[in-house]
């Protein structure tokens, strides 16, 4: 049973019991707006009336990432001192059961929203991670905009990733969920406009974000300037905030070196965030999308609104214009370096 937790599905050599067996998870993938999240809600928000016994956590991929980071971190500062006296020998720590066993203690069902791998050092991470965490008996029920064998496509070291992915398909049921609807798209029908497309003169996007910073900034009991907030010990400056309002061009946000961190603290500061000149992303300008989906996936699953305008209506942002296969390893090669991997191995 799903109730009955790891500890007690584990095999009994001396009764010589098998462990019931463990359910399968699922993963749910499909469009944007098809109401995968909302589904994945309904589930976790049903287990506490199932049984208080249930350990879940419900968590978007990002934040997860960023815990499983944080922790690893914590657990290596714990390794063994080295051997001296062997000073020539290989000696590893492994982190990995530390931050597992750490996990399954507080949740034994994890709700992963928005499951997307853009980075090898997460790849890795999950490889060994999700291997351990299945063997205690985790059941996990995740989200995406892919199917599981479109994880970490193209990616550096792709290779390495794959059996994660058959595991991934052994222990979770593979769902589509394509209703060809975007209901997030449908029901802003009658909503006020919050997206203006800088191509089209009609809309007027610089007069009209202008007109609603503006009005939100005199609900505002602060004055309209400068801010700089403090993360993680280093400072990050913005050219124009007011109160909970943070107004910004695209480079300000995603042409920097910004990541989940500095977005989980733009959350915390502020209510609404306007993001102006958003460009026609594609590989060719990767990173910044990379960025861009982080800080949208952030500020959506915090409710954070987001105001904005772009060269495109927003559904047409994101285009398939491709890079060279050398132009990706070029891009590349500082991370493929810091990481001790092999150009060879792509």
């Amino acid at each position: 049973s799903i109730f009955a937790g790891p500890s007690s599905r584990r095999w009994s050599k001396a009764s010589r019991q098998a462990e019931p067996e463990i359910p399968s998870g699922v993963y749910l993938w499909g469009t944007v707006g098809g109401g995968k999240t909302m589904l994945m809600d309904l589930f976790y928000d049903t287990l506490e009336g199932q049984s208080r016994d249930i350990k879940a956590r419900r968590v978007h991929y990002y934040d997860f990432m960023q815990d499983v980071h944080r922790r690893m971190h914590e657990a290596k500062k714990q390794a063994p001192p080295r051997d001296i006296s062997r000073w020539d020998t290989y000696q590893p720590f492994d982190p990995v059961p530390l931050v597992g066993d750490s996990l399954v203690e507080e949740s034994w069902v994890i709700c992963l929203d928005e499951f997307q791998v853009t980075d090898i050092a997460d790849a890795m991470i999950l490889k060994q991670l999700f291997a351990y965490l299945f063997d205690k008996g985790v059941i996990l029920v995740a989200t995406s905009n892919r199917p599981p064998r479109d994880l970490y496509k193209n990616g550096i070291s792709r290779s390495h990733f794959l059996p994660f992915l058959d595991m991934l398909e052994e222990k979770c049921a593979t769902v589509s969920l394509d209703p060809g609807v975007d209901y997030r798209r449908k029901n802003l029908g009658g909503a006020d406009k919050l997206f203006f497309n800088t191509s089209n003169p009609e809309e007027q996007a610089e007069d009209s974000l202008n007109g609603l910073f503006k009005f939100m900034a005199a609900q505002e009991t602060d004055r309209v300037g400068e801010m700089t907030i403090r993360i993680k010990g280093r400072d990050v400056h913005f050219a124009k905030a007011c109160g909970g309002l943070l107004d910004c061009d695209f480079n300000e946000l995603c042409a920097r070196p910004l990541w989940t961190n500095d977005y989980l603290k733009i959350t915390q500061v502020f209510h609404t965030v306007f993001i102006r000149n958003i460009p026609v992303m594609s590989q060719k300008n990767r990173t910044e999308s990379r960025r861009f989906i982080c800080l949208i996936d952030t500020l959506y699953d915090h409710k954070i609104r987001v105001i904005g305008s772009g060269m495109e209506d927003y559904w047409n942002l994101f285009q398939s214009d491709a890079i060279s296969h050398q132009q990706r390893l070029d891009e590349s090669r500082m991370l493929i370096d810091d990481l001790g991997l092999k150009a060879a191995d792509q």
